[in-house]
């Protein structure tokens, strides 16, 4: 068994925030907004100095209805060269404008291919249309496999593995236990971003969970309880601007001393605090933090919203930033975890 998982890709537990992407403003694009390529290369050491161990490229955080084909490959390929095997890379590879099973497999081979990511994303939603069943989910699912196999055999292709992301747009398709079991019957499937945000139906899908399978939560308020039931770490929103915070948590969950256990509370009931003021104005807002806090060069555009293609940032939102950035330092976090500041 042993030798069998060590033959299986596996991608690392613990920390996979959902990477925002920096821009910067150039009106040589039609947006008026390009890739700030030395505000990625930044976010990516701010990650790794951060006790993240991995990155999720190219997700919803990214922006990915925003960017281009092109940019998608391109800022996953980056994020794998600059990261230089330090972390796993993850990054989703199916789209909406993918009309057919034979076009999501085609793009999902060239992102594995040109990017060097360590597995490619299927964003749960784009399996099926909302009104088709779970049947016809897992119909598609087969027959998507069967073409990327057939890709892979014609260009002598290792297999590529797969995760799973439950995105919320453009519409929230969750996996009942059913599909996680058959899900984990092919070996294929490494992991999964999951967004029920209900520790009941975490429980359930986490039952059969094989060994060389990662389960991420990506809801904050359940986070060190979904670990203390088998989840194998965070991916959400909030580990863009405190992934030592979710790290630290992680770590804590091996020893269950009553000094731990206060901690864990402690940590926990800040990151559901933070929640509600990182939800403002997000993506802009994870950006503008990381500027006003910890120096980072990056502006806060965004081409998922006009009104931040400049940065209409009114006093309070700063004040609000800085409070959250003050409750860190001051009020939750132990000493040891302000060394990177």
């Amino acid at each position: 068994k042993v030798l069998h998982l060590v033959l299986l890709k596996m991608i690392r537990s613990g920390v996979y925030p959902t990477m925002i992407t920096s821009f910067k403003e150039d009106n040589s694009d039609p947006t008026g907004l390009v890739i700030d390529w030395d505000g990625i290369k930044e976010l990516i050491e701010f990650y790794i100095k951060n006790g993240v161990t991995g990155i999720f490229s190219v997700c919803q955080s990214s922006e990915m209805y925003n960017i281009t084909v092109e940019e998608r490959v391109e800022l996953a390929k980056f994020v794998v060269n600059n990261v230089n095997n330090r972390v796993d890379v993850i990054a989703c590879g199916t789209f909406p404008e993918q009309k057919t099973l034979k076009e999501k497999a085609e793009f999902i081979v060239k992102m594995k291919v040109e990017s060097k990511v360590d597995a490619v994303v299927l964003i749960v939603n784009q399996i099926a249309l909302e009104d088709e069943s779970d049947n016809i989910w897992k119909e598609n699912i087969n027959v998507l496999i069967k073409e990327i196999e057939n890709i892979e055999e014609e260009q002598n292709l290792e297999q590529i593995k797969l995760g799973l992301y439950e995105c919320p747009a453009p519409y929230h398709r969750l996996l009942t236990p059913d599909l996680m079991n058959f899900i984990y019957q092919n070996e294929r499937f490494i992991f999964i971003k999951e967004t029920s945000c209900q520790i009941s139906s975490i429980k359930q899908k986490l039952e059969n969970k094989p060994d060389h399978f990662k389960f991420f939560n990506a809801n904050a308020a359940t986070y060190s309880e979904s670990l203390s039931y088998g989840c194998d770490g965070f991916s959400g929103i909030a580990g863009n601007i405190y992934p030592q915070v979710h790290r630290k948590i992680f770590d804590l969950m091996n020893d269950d001393s009553d000094e731990n256990k206060d901690l864990i509370k402690k940590l926990q009931r800040f990151l559901s605090v933070g929640e509600r003021v990182l939800v403002h104005k997000y993506p802009a807002s994870a950006k503008r933090y990381l500027k006003l806090n910890y120096g980072l060069s990056i502006k806060s555009f965004c081409r998922c919203n006009d009104s931040f293609k400049v940065e209409e940032w009114v006093e309070e939102d700063d004040i609000a930033l800085h409070h959250l950035y003050d409750m860190l330092t001051n009020e939750y976090l132990p000493m040891e975890l302000n060394n990177n500041n």
